[in-house]
């Protein structure tokens, strides 16, 4: 399952096209996509173009809370392909839910799932490397379990502060990473008190 409005930066295509490499492979799978969004029709009809009209669901958009939760708790993993540097407060709401996550390696993702602990990390943009973990995580119950109870004693272990806490603090190293280089010219010197 996934939970995430659907746009593009969400990686879902990449998504919905390692369910179609994963089903050519005769492994019985189902993806729920919770959430909605400007990307919805497109990605429906990329479903259907790949013969997953039954495989992927369309379950649109639940509130945060108990609701959610529990379609979340009816999972396995929790899948979210997103090509951002943005956080991934998702990820510690799936792993609270007790999913480990599987996720495209991006700064953010690499800061947040600790690869084969409490998820998976596969390369950027990478759909046969997303698809082979799939298949592989199909195959291995014990460690889909494995993960999924490291992913739940480190959402218990971890209370929303301290997760809120390490966001704060990526946020930092982002900010301060960058140098005045960084800013487009016409802005540079604009602030400048003369």
């Amino acid at each position: 399952a996934t939970a995430c409005r659907h746009v593009s930066l969400k990686g879902l295509d990449f998504l919905i096209r390692a369910l179609h490499l994963v089903k050519r492979r005769k492994i019985s799978v189902r993806l729920t996509l919770l959430g909605q969004g400007p990307e919805t029709d497109t990605l429906s009809a990329l479903a259907r173009s790949l013969g997953l009209v039954n495989d992927v669901i369309f379950a649109g958009a639940l509130p945060p809370g108990p609701e959610l939760e529990q379609a979340l708790r009816r999972a396995d993993l929790f899948l979210m392909p997103h090509r951002t540097t943005d956080f991934g407060r998702a990820f510690f709401d799936a792993m609270a839910a007790g999913l480990p996550v599987v996720a495209f390696r991006t700064p953010a993702s690499v800061d947040t799932v600790v690869d084969s602990s409490d998820g998976f990390l596969v390369p950027l943009d990478d759909v046969q490397a997303l698809a082979e973990k799939l298949v592989s995580l199909a195959s291995d119950v014990a460690l889909l379990k494995k993960t999924s109870r490291q992913a739940r004693m480190r959402a218990l272990n971890n209370t929303r502060s301290e997760w809120f806490q390490m966001r704060a603090q990526w946020i930092r190293e982002v900010v301060n990473s960058s140098d005045e280089a960084s800013v487009p010219a016409p802005l540079q010197g604009a602030f400048d008190a003369t």
